[in-house]
Parts: C-alpha cells; structure tokens; sequence
C-alpha cells in the first residue's frame, strides 16, 4: 500500500502554515474569528472615537473580586479532611516511575488498598515555548489539577508576531510593529485510568482569545469559545512518556482545532519534553515545534 499521499498531507500541514498569510497571520486569526480587526486602529485607517465607553467591556483587569475560578472549580476537592480519601483504591506515584515502579497511575488489587505514598491528589505544572514559522512565536503556562477519576487544567498561550509593517491599506506608515494575540483556556471533565501506564481526559474546554493593549490599544476585543477535547498521557518505559491531544471548539464564528503530540523525558517530579503542537483557526495556522518543562506534585 502507498503512504505517500499521507506522508504529502502530513507535511503540507506542518511545513506550509498559510504562506499567503505571512506577516499578518495574528489579525487574519481575529479575523477568522469574527474579531474586530487591527486596520481600524493599530495598523492606520478609520480610528473609532468613543472615548466614553470604555468601561470593564473591554478592560480585563478590572475583575478583582472573589475567590477566583479555579478556586471555586476545585475548593470543594481542596477542601477534604487529611483523613479522607477521595478514592481509597485509586491513586498517584509521587512522580512518574518513582521508586522504579510502572507507570504514574495506581490502582489497588481486589480487597487491598494503595500504599500509603500514593497521593489522591496530583498537580501538573508547565511551562513551554514554541516556534510557529514566519516570525511568528508562542509561549504557554499550564496548571493540570487531577484526582483518579476528574480533572481540570487552566492554560494561557501569548502569541507574539512581526515586527511587522503598520499598514494604512498598502502603504506602509510608522514604522514597524509588534503584533499580540493571548488565549485563555479553561476544561474540565472525567479522567479514565486505564492501568498504571495510561490515563485518557475526556472534558469541555471555554476558551477566550483576547487582545493586547499594545497591539490594539483603542478597541481590544475578546472572542469566547467553547468544544470538547481528548487527552492521553502513557507511560511505557522508564523514563518516557507520551502525551496526545485533540481539541475541536467554536471560536467566536470560527472553527478552531488543535492537534498536538509530544514525548518527554521524566525526570524525578521534572519532566522535559518536545514535540509538534499544531493549531488553525478557520484557515489560519498556528501550528510549530514546541519545547517545555513540567513540574508534578
């Protein structure tokens, strides 16, 4: 059988990230997406004068109350006595592979429980950077927060292009720019321990692509999203481990999907890890090589 036409749509997607695009990949996302464009601010042209409705709309620090989201998603699970097991049967290793046992994940033979260092509460932590071709860069925090069968995990990806030219139609004025583009990722839904070597997330994930003031400082705008997301992580040998995910959502009048796989190396609670994370809001590519570092505990 031939696998060259796989092979060829494999690499349009990762090497050709809408060539046609280029230098503008940012503000064709927000426009993709139903956003208010960069070309009635930032980059020249008409410039809206409503000085005097710049309330909390469209200014994102002024939420300052409360005990926060993900305070409220997980006070009830941080809450629990010392004295109470959310699952008596299941559980966590301190870190993947501690003590040169199998695997991350833990769950108890018939009529016995787990040891008494295995954790029914797990935090992931993370930090990485990726590469998205033609001058355009992004980074991304992660906090994962999981118990044997539920988690929920917070994500912030800035995504940073150019400098680039401002544009007022085809002619360039000012000088050159930096553009900025930032989403916020929320999701939440059941984990599936399938042994010690693989666990599968099924979850809803919101999602919020929001501006920079620096890129659009008269008008930022702020895209919602919503969709579904499947995860896996496995753990095969020591010290390896793969993670997958796919992700498709709505992005204001978008369709945004993600795709993306990674191997990493565990490292006692340090985990270093690459791979390739693509993403694509209506036609526009946003996918590249990404590098990062994960902390359990």
């Amino acid at each position: 059988m031939r696998w060259w036409w796989v092979g060829a749509a494999v690499s349009w997607v990762i090497l050709v990230p809408g060539v046609s695009r280029a230098g503008d990949r940012l503000n064709a996302a927000r426009s993709q997406a139903g956003a208010s464009s960069p070309s009635t601010s930032s980059r020249g042209g008409s410039v809206q004068d409503d000085d005097d409705d710049r309330g909390c709309a469209d200014d994102w620090d002024c939420d300052d109350g409360g005990p926060g989201l993900l305070g409220a998603l997980l006070g009830d699970a941080l809450s629990e006595s010392d004295g109470v097991d959310l699952d008596p049967r299941r559980g966590f290793l301190p870190y993947p592979y501690a003590d040169g046992r199998e695997g991350y994940m833990v769950r108890a033979a018939p009529d016995a429980g787990v040891e008494d260092d295995v954790h029914h509460r797990a935090f992931r932590v993370g930090a990485e950077g990726a590469y998205l071709y033609e001058d355009v860069w992004r980074t991304s925090a992660q906090l994962r927060f999981m118990v044997p069968r539920f988690y929920t995990q917070l994500r912030y990806d800035f995504y940073l292009e150019g400098p680039t030219p401002r544009l007022d139609g085809d002619v360039e004025v000012e000088g050159k720019v930096r553009d900025r583009l930032h989403f916020a990722n929320l999701e939440l839904g059941p984990q599936l321990n399938a042994g010690e070597r693989l666990a599968v997330r099924v979850g809803v994930l919101g999602n919020l692509m929001f501006d920079d003031r620096r890129s659009l400082p008269r008008d930022p705008t702020l895209t919602p999203g919503v969709g579904g997301v499947l995860e896996f992580d496995l753990y095969p040998v020591r010290p390896l481990v793969f993670s997958g995910r796919g992700a498709v959502q709505r992005l204001g009048r978008a369709v945004m999907f993600e795709a993306r796989g990674t191997i990493g190396v565990s490292i006692d609670r340090l985990e270093v890890y690459a791979g390739y994370d693509h993403r694509q809001v209506g036609n526009v590519h946003l996918g590249g090589p990404t590098a990062g570092l994960a902390v359990r505990f």
